[in-house]
């Protein structure tokens, strides 16, 4: 029993040695080593936590921001196009009134022309009128051989103006 006792005793003294060596190593370790590591890891988290906080708050800038953009884009096309409508209305305008003033001015020269036409052949009728008494006098005077009375002449010259009034 000895010889077990022998073998253990050793054997109790150095495991008893080893663990107080491993636990005076733990509480350096986690004084001087894993208290330092635990503090710059919980800094880290902070960081990193921080960080994703950060990121949320920037993600939810952006959409909101990118839903004002598409807000402010959307009404700027609304009102382009309103504003396209408004030129094609005002050019539709423009050329009817355009149109509507050719037509009038056309309307207005032919009428003029018309009444030109109407003028320039009152007077070649009564041109014609002058010349065809004298015509009619000097004919009559050389057939007849005498000189007609006014009322003869009056009523020869409303026939031949009658005449080339049926003419024209």
């Amino acid at each position: 029993m000895e010889t077990i006792e022998k073998i253990l005793n050793p054997l109790t003294s150095t495991l008893f040695w080893q663990i107080v060596a491993f636990v005076i190593l733990w509480i350096l370790l986690a004084r001087f080593v894993f208290k330092p590591i635990s503090n710059i890891i919980k800094k880290r988290e902070e960081k990193i936590s921080a960080s994703v906080g950060e990121a949320d708050k920037l993600k939810e800038d952006a959409e909101k921001m990118l839903a004002e953009y598409r807000l402010k884009l959307n009404e700027a096309r609304v009102e382009a196009q309103t504003i396209v409508e408004q030129s094609r209305t005002i050019g539709d305008n423009l050329k009817s009134e355009l149109v509507d003033r050719a037509k009038m001015e056309s309307s207005q020269m032919i009428a003029e022309a018309k009444k030109e036409i109407e003028r320039e052949r009152d007077r070649a009728l009564a041109s014609i009128k002058e010349n065809v008494v004298d015509l009619t006098l000097i004919t009559t005077e050389k057939l007849i051989g005498k000189a007609l009375k006014t009322e003869d002449h009056l009523r020869l010259i409303e026939e031949s103006i009658e005449e080339a009034s049926k003419v024209k």
